[in-house]
């Protein structure tokens, strides 16, 4: 017995054919983890876990294919030998910034935006942000994201001026401002270097506060109403009754503030102009807002509507907040030479009337009433004055002397003129039925309102949503009855 050979096999050629070399078997490679058909190093921990990416590579992102995230490759892209590549996720453009202050104080959404958010650049304002670091967290390292995203400057702020706090002190505190950098990138700007002397960052003004839900005019709106400086109201004495208008101020918006929407419709509230009747406000509350258009669109469309219009008729088709308060405070003080001269015209033609000593009205007689003594109108007023400013339980008012009134009644004689933005709630409460652009001109005839025309009233109905859908399902009821 021959011993059996302990190297390697040798493979023998059958007789008659010249023996070949051994054959060697293949040398022996250390096992790889292995990802899909091939094998091929994977990147692990020191306690063996494979290590993953945390989103998936850009082939799997561009082919929208399972990917199993493994590093330096994915299985996919190794069985199909195409480049993976992992491209990082960039940093979040607005994580750890708070809403500017504006944004804050109105209570509206801000997108965040640096170096100023969209609701600031449409307002024409300043927009200035807080950071929003809390009471006993520490201060991020000046290295990290949150401390590179803007510079910082540590100024004294009134407390009350930029966040309502419902505090009584008025004492300042130290707050960090946050000057945004110039340019609007989601990535955070590259450290700069500080400056040899600190400069005293300005004192942050609060933007104007609009009266009311919605301001008066849009910024560069096509009825050629421009940003006035505010204009403060000082106290006007009546030299009929004595009695003393409130102090109001008008600061005019550039734009209006959108307000989160309700289930219902709010109505527009200033306590310079006399309210809305309360059947109306009354009304309102109980329609939802989806069934009519949006405030912000029907004024959008009554702006172009009004942009259209001449310039001498501009002036008096649509009272916007200033004029109507202009014009309410000449004539209750009698100073009509005050007034442009296309309104002096305007108010001596139609009678137009003051129709409250406490804040913003006028009246125009019905037309059955027009050619009225104006002895009987003027007593009329101050009846219909009475009412409205609740004096009617004074001795003024008791005081008045007797005369005959011919059987007529104060509210029957007379129509309100509304103040721009009160149009949309008036029409609001006529379109409550969605009814035609005829019942609604007469529900706000009823109603005792006057300078709503055809076209605003068609206006209304165009935007309205759900109009729009009736009329749509009825187009397509007819061409099917056609075809």
């Amino acid at each position: 017995m021959e011993p059996e050979p302990t190297g390697p096999a040798v493979l023998s050629a059958p007789a008659g054919v010249h023996p070949q070399q051994p054959i060697q078997p293949p040398p022996q490679v250390p096992p790889a983890a292995t990802n899909g058909h091939y094998n091929f190093p994977q990147l692990t921990t020191q306690n063996g876990n494979v290590v993953k990416s945390l989103v998936r590579c850009d082939m799997c992102k561009k082919n929208n294919t399972r990917c199993d995230r493994t590093l330096p490759g994915c299985g996919t892209c190794v069985f199909a030998r195409n480049p993976c590549v992992y491209t990082p996720i960039p940093p979040h453009a607005h994580k750890g910034v708070t809403r500017c202050v504006t944004c804050k104080r109105e209570n509206i959404r801000c997108d965040r935006t640096l170096p100023a958010c969209d609701q600031c650049v449409d307002s024409g304002i300043e927009c200035q942000y807080i950071s929003g670091r809390k009471r006993g967290r520490k201060n991020p390292p000046p290295g990290t994201e949150a401390g590179q995203s803007a510079p910082i400057s540590t100024v004294s702020v009134r407390s009350d001026d930029l966040d309502a706090s419902g505090e009584d002190d008025p004492e300042t505190e130290e707050k960090t401002i946050l000057t945004p950098s110039t340019s609007r990138t989601p990535y955070p700007p590259a450290p700069q270097p500080k400056p040899s002397a600190p400069v005293p960052a300005k004192t942050p003004q609060p933007a104007p506060v609009t009266s009311g839900r919605y301001s008066s005019h849009y910024r560069d709106a096509p009825t050629g109403h421009t940003t006035a400086p505010p204009k403060v109201r000082g106290v006007a004495h009546n030299t009929v009754t004595g009695l003393k208008r409130h102090n109001y101020t008008y600061i005019p918006s550039s734009v209006p503030r959108p307000v989160i929407p309700g289930a219902h419709i709010h109505p527009w509230m200033n306590p310079a102009f006399v309210a809305l009747p309360e059947v109306i406000i009354a009304g309102l509350a109980h329609i939802p807002s989806v069934e009519l258009p949006d405030r912000i669109t029907f004024t959008e469309s009554l702006n172009r509507f009004l942009g259209h219009v001449i310039e001498e008729q501009r002036s008096t088709v649509c009272l916007g907040q200033e004029e109507y308060a202009d014009t309410a405070d000449c004539l209750a003080e009698n100073r009509l030479h005050d007034l442009p001269e296309s309104v002096r015209e305007w108010v001596q033609f139609h009678h137009v009337m003051s129709g409250s000593d406490r804040a913003g009205l006028l009246l125009i007689p019905r037309e059955d009433h027009f050619q009225r003594s104006p002895k009987l109108l003027e007593r009329l007023r101050l009846i219909y004055q009475c009412h409205v400013d609740g004096q009617t339980g004074t001795a003024m008012y008791r005081a008045l002397p007797p005369m005959d009134l011919e059987g007529l009644d104060w509210l029957s004689v007379f129509q309100r003129l509304p103040v721009k933005e009160q149009i949309y709630d008036i029409l609001a409460y006529a379109h409550r039925g969605h009814g035609s652009t005829t019942l609604m001109l007469m529900e706000v005839q009823r109603l005792g309102f006057a300078g709503i025309s055809w076209p605003m009233a068609q206006l209304f109905c165009d935007v309205c949503p759900l109009c729009n859908m009736q009329t749509v399902t009825k187009f397509r009821n007819v061409s099917y009855s056609v075809t």
